[in-house]
């Protein structure tokens, strides 16, 4: 028997990188250039896809921002990766305790 449905409410910062590249190159992964398979998630926004690279691993979010310019963002590989604080938040918090 499974034990009952629990819903659990949850934060967490998580760093991505931003690139704004040309339309063209949306279907290359921008972190070893392979090509991406892309997938469109909700079919009423179709200027936004989710690609994801066969050769390495990295998935990322394109938005298509107009006629010259598409918004790439890189999501963290593990959630290891996206969970650890960044150097910056590092010394943030070690400046606060000092």
């Amino acid at each position: 028997m499974l034990a009952p449905k629990r819903s659990l409410s949850a934060s967490t910062t998580m760093e991505v990188v931003e690139r704004i590249i040309r339309p063209e190159m949306e279907r290359f992964c921008p972190c070893c250039g392979g090509e991406l398979d892309l997938h469109q998630p909700d079919i009423d926004s179709p200027h936004r896809m989710l690609g994801t690279c066969g050769h390495c691993a990295q998935w990322v979010v394109i938005e298509t921002l107009g006629a010259t310019s598409s918004r790439v963002l890189e999501i963290p590989k593990s959630t290891d990766e996206a969970l650890r604080p960044s150097r910056r938040r590092l010394a943030r918090l070690a400046g606060e305790a000092n």
